[in-house]
């Protein structure tokens, strides 16, 4: 598996040609998904974008209607998008994944993690209002939450600090400096205690 390898450059060659046989073989359609992913990957993220409404289509049909399982899929796009800069296609995804989480675990680190995402991508689009409560919830969620994240998604904590970060030197108003320095030790601190194993019991404080 190439893309598996560290090679996506060899395998897009190979996943256009399985993905073109669909109309053949309609069980190549899910080659679309690592198509997807593998222009993520090489940061060819206008392709990546044109073949959204397709591959959610192909995972709509993989998985039921609102389980967990389309849910998981939903917040894998959201995360490769935002990482390309796509924080418009991001927010409708992350809403429904939201949604369809909170049925059965309203009050899981994955809601928080996927709420932090959301307020990401409306701070990509200057959306400060809407994305502001949703970046300290999100935190102050996972936080609270912390020793339920699998130690291999202990990342996200700082992710979502890290947003909190650039929205209050985004801003660029009275007080936004200040909290963003505050908040910048703090992440310095998370990272270090995370490295470390531990995490500090102190909570983001943007202002505006």
């Amino acid at each position: 598996n190439y893309r598996a390898s560290g090679h996506p450059e060899k395998a897009l060659p190979l996943l256009k040609e399985a993905y073109a046989a669909r109309q053949q073989h309609s069980q190549l359609s899910i080659w679309g998904l690592n198509l997807f992913l593998t222009y993520v990957d090489l940061d060819q993220a206008e392709k990546a974008a044109a073949m959204l409404d397709e591959v959610v289509s192909i995972v709509r049909r993989m998985c039921p209607p609102r389980s967990p399982a389309l849910a998981t899929q939903l917040v894998g796009f959201s995360s490769h998008l935002l990482d390309a800069g796509y924080v418009e296609q991001v927010e409708p995804l992350a809403r429904e994944a939201i949604e369809i989480n909170r049925i059965d675990q309203p009050d899981s680190w994955i809601v928080f993690n996927v709420q932090s995402k959301l307020g990401g991508a409306l701070l990509g689009q200057e959306k400060f209002q809407d994305a502001k409560p949703l970046l300290l919830k999100s935190y102050q969620g996972l936080e609270r939450l912390r020793d339920t994240i699998p130690v291999a998604a202990r990342p996200r904590l700082t992710e979502a600090l890290e947003r909190i970060v650039t929205f209050s030197e985004s801003r660029g108003e009275k007080g936004d400096a200040e909290s963003a320095k505050q908040d910048r030790n703090k992440l310095a601190e998370l990272q270090e205690r995370q490295t470390e194993g531990e995490q500090p019991e102190t909570s983001p404080s943007p202002k505006n």
